[in-house]
């Protein structure tokens, strides 16, 4: 039921018609770490639903009209914004594993690049 449907004085209207729908997607309740990034969220057909849900029809459009052009942009920036964090992520990971494999390079061959100063037996880093 909409808001506009349920008249405050009519013996049938209860909260219960003011409860909205469940977004799509596994319920809140039963999210593991395994499906937390299958749950709806940033999405602008989320505020259509609350607002429809909060607001007569005749309020709702021009309330939609107000908020879509500015809150269509934040969701486009956080979307990019997430895609930059999984590409530094990724980044990451790979120098992480780069400057793995060059320290023990240089910790396999790190006798055989520099001449021992004379009178020296060993090699010692400065």
């Amino acid at each position: 039921f909409r808001r506009a449907d349920c008249r405050p004085r009519e013996p049938s209207c209860s909260m219960e018609s003011f409860v909205p729908s469940p977004p799509p997607g596994p319920a809140l309740q039963s999210l593991t770490p395994a499906i937390i990034n299958d749950y709806c969220c940033g999405a602008f057909s989320l505020v259509e639903r609350d607002v429809g849900l909060l607001f007569p029809p005749a309020q709702a459009s021009p309330a939609l009209g107000v908020l879509e052009p500015p809150l269509r942009r934040a969701f486009r920036a956080r979307e990019e914004l997430i895609n930059l964090k999984k590409v530094a992520y990724h980044l990451f990971m790979r120098a992480k594993a780069s400057e793995r494999s060059l320290s023990q390079l240089a910790t396999f061959f790190r006798d055989d690049h520099l001449p021992l100063p004379p009178g020296a037996t060993t090699w010692e880093p400065s």
